[in-house]
């Protein structure tokens, strides 16, 4: 019984221990050169997506899932995550992003599924999430 006990204690903290960012996600990650100068980006962590801008910080996504595909020279991750402000009941989001081999990290696909009102698939066009997450990885900095 204590061996039972020990290894669903030992499969509950797996379970319950923040999801690993792949090494494909490493790194800050900006739109430019100059946003990478000013520490200003985004970090795929553990807990949390953060977006940086010098010494600030703000929780994009919470409690991030990840699942990387890869396919040829490039590498897809999908992203399973909350928003902050969401109770942890709420819709199920996933954003998919590709990043290819020169160090580019784009959104391919972004939906959502409500256990209420069953999946809805969100299209990338002109969305202000697509523009925001099309990024490059920022060079290690040096001290």
């Amino acid at each position: 019984m204590s061996r039972l006990l020990a290894g669903l204690s030992l499969f509950w903290v797996a379970a319950c221990a923040p999801d690993t960012p792949p090494r494909e996600l490493e790194g800050l990650w900006s739109r430019s050169a100059g946003g990478c100068a000013a520490n200003a980006g985004v970090r795929f962590d553990a807990d949390a997506v953060r977006v940086f801008y010098g010494r600030t910080e703000e929780v994009l996504f919470e409690a991030p899932v990840y699942r990387v595909e890869r396919r040829a020279d490039a590498a897809r991750i999908t992203l399973t995550y909350r928003r902050p402000a969401e109770p942890f009941q709420a819709a199920r989001r996933e954003l998919v992003l590709e990043r290819s081999a020169g160090d580019g990290l784009r959104p391919v696909a972004h939906g959502f599924a409500d256990g209420s009102t069953g999946a809805v698939r969100v299209e990338l066009g002109g969305e202000d999430l697509a523009r925001a997450m099309t990024l490059r990885r920022c060079p290690e900095r040096r001290s």
